[in-house]
């Protein structure tokens, strides 16, 4: 699809967003397939917490990735009661139109639309802040950090952190920190909130599916390949120039590396290039503004010594897969879950949102703690 082919004309806010708000039967009716793989992974981090007698979920404060998405969901929610207000009171529905649709069934598609989307990132980062060293231990598989350090020398012959080191600067070393920490985290928010308000409803869910299927991938990768990282590694003592404390940030950077195996793909590269590649396919304007904060957050992987080059280049690799998914998956769940249910649809939604409504107060709970 080509991007430009949504430049021209934007659908009306209200068109766009009522319109999302009642459209799911493309997605698999009652189940859409993010709240499927969120309910097994919700299952082995119960398992998991309840094996190592510790939360359930990781609090909001040190989860960054949901804590972002959660306040998106929040303010989508505080808009739609807004939108909903000012249109009974300004504007004229016609009759017969989506214009129309009751303000409880446009909260009920914001949360339907967002919600699932949150408590995935939430059970991804619980699952790789409290439990991956545990999984990967348990499983007996050893870090494989000796592999990726050949695998650079191999490629370019030298290590690629270590040959940043001549860069380095403070006001570098801030950039570098700020695109990392938070462009990383705000670049799906952006996008999911242009996508959602101003572009059909294909591209929300495609972002949705894309980005998921980055983490949730990563994630099992991390579980098969653990790799420290160069500043945990055999490499570290090559390092001659520290990198200058920056307070905050610096502290949110040794933070990050209570995660011990987290390297092998580069999140911080596969998950900021899908949402790019997305964010192209359906407004090339956005792509260009976002373009030089991506590959600068991609850049930083090495700067700031948290990946090497191999993970950077498997990160990369990632990303057609995972764009592919986003494009693909809901048509494919759509036609599994219509031979699948037959005759069962009833039943199984009151089963399957029950589960759901478990999983989102044990969320909530968590949170205010």
């Amino acid at each position: 699809m080509s991007p430009s082919a949504h430049e021209g004309a934007l659908p009306t806010l209200t068109h766009r967003v009522e319109t999302g708000f009642n459209n799911h039967a493309s997605e698999g009716g009652w189940m859409r397939p993010e709240e499927f793989v969120g309910l097994l992974f919700f299952l082995l981090l119960l398992v998991m917490s309840l094996t190592h007698r510790v939360p359930v979920f990781e609090p909001m404060r040190r989860s960054r990735l949901t804590y972002f998405t959660a306040v998106l969901f929040v303010l989508m929610l505080l808009g739609s009661t807004g939108w909903h207000f000012v249109n009974k009171r300004f504007l004229r529905a016609e009759e017969g139109t989506v214009q129309n649709a009751t303000f409880f069934n446009r909260l009920l598609g914001v949360v339907r639309d967002w919600l699932p989307a949150v408590i995935c990132l939430g059970i991804y980062e619980s699952l790789k802040h409290l439990h991956l060293n545990e999984i990967i231990f348990w499983l007996g598989i050893t870090p494989k950090d000796l592999w990726m350090i050949r695998a650079d020398e191999f490629l370019v012959g030298f290590h690629a952190s270590v040959a940043l080191e001549h860069i380095i600067s403070d006001t570098m070393t801030w950039y570098m920190r700020m695109v990392y920490y938070y462009g990383y985290y705000l670049y799906p928010a952006i996008v999911g909130v242009f996508l959602y308000l101003w572009r059909p409803r294909r591209a929300f869910r495609e972002l949705v599916v894309a980005f998921l299927a980055c983490a949730f991938i990563g994630y099992a990768i991390y579980i098969l390949v653990p790799v420290a990282g160069p500043r945990l590694s055999h490499i570290q003592h090559q390092y001659t120039i520290p990198l200058s404390a920056s307070g905050t940030l610096e502290t949110m950077q040794m933070d990050t590396l209570r995660y011990q195996y987290d390297c092998f793909p580069s999140l911080h590269t596969a998950i900021p290039l899908t949402v790019l590649v997305v964010a192209y396919r359906h407004s090339w304007k956005l792509a260009i503004v976002l373009i030089p904060f991506v590959l600068s957050t991609v850049f930083s992987t090495l700067y700031l010594r948290m990946h090497y080059l191999i993970d950077v280049v498997a990160g990369i690799a990632l990303v057609p897969f995972c764009v592919f998914l986003g494009i693909k998956v809901d048509g494919w769940w759509c036609k599994i879950h219509r031979k699948a249910i037959r005759g069962m649809s009833t039943k199984l939604g009151w089963v399957f949102h029950s589960l759901l409504g478990l999983v989102a107060t044990v969320w909530l709970v968590s949170l205010i703690r």
